[in-house]
């Protein structure tokens, strides 16, 4: 990969589309997060469907997206387990949780306090720290290039494996919001990719 991610600007850019992505994948959408999205310029994009009955504000549908959430994510059965090393090596391994405890040392990363119970090789916690990575202004001003290979490195180690996760929950979701953030995560890697 060869990363360039721009100026300040463009790398505030990146840094809040994985934040979100982050989040998203993290944890169900709650009412204060529904509320920011429904008022972001994204908007109702989060819905692209052409399904009438999934039209309208993201916080009218937090029940049917609490259900999607716990049926792709969480089980108790058929579940989609978004972890690395499951969908690398078709089980919960050391591998890839090892490699990114070592990448939160060297980032100066902690996932944040509700979230370290859960896999580190998790996909949401993957993009945190990318976004972490994509903050650092004052390295990214002093050591530039730098800074754009260790986040390519972090990027080809531990994101380029989710495409089948995110095929699979695009066919698995039961509202558009769910498929959209699968496309939305998609893109978004691949965009960085060619940045």
């Amino acid at each position: 990969m060869n990363l360039e991610v721009g100026d300040e600007e463009t790398r505030r850019g990146w840094t809040g589309l994985f934040r979100l992505l982050a989040r998203l994948w993290l944890e169900e959408v709650d009412a204060r997060l529904a509320q920011i999205l429904d008022d972001a310029p994204l908007g109702s994009g989060w819905n692209d469907s052409g399904d009438s009955a999934s039209a309208g504000p993201i916080a009218d549908q937090l029940e049917s997206l609490a259900v999607d959430f716990c049926q792709l994510f969480v089980g108790p059965r058929g579940h989609l387990v978004p972890v690395q090393s499951v969908w690398q090596h078709a089980a919960l391994v050391a591998d890839p949780a090892a490699s990114m405890r070592q990448w939160f040392g060297l980032a100066g990363y902690a996932p944040p306090a509700r979230h370290r119970s859960l896999f580190p090789d998790h996909l949401g916690i993957q993009l945190d720290l990318l976004a972490h990575l994509l903050d650092q202004q004052e390295l990214w001003a002093e050591h530039p290039e730098e800074l754009a290979a260790l986040t390519a490195t972090y990027a080809d180690t531990h994101l380029a494996w989710p495409a089948p996760l995110l095929e699979a929950v695009a066919q698995r979701a039961q509202t558009p919001f769910y498929r959209r953030l699968a496309e939305l995560t998609s893109q978004a890697l691949a965009a960085l990719k060619q940045a």
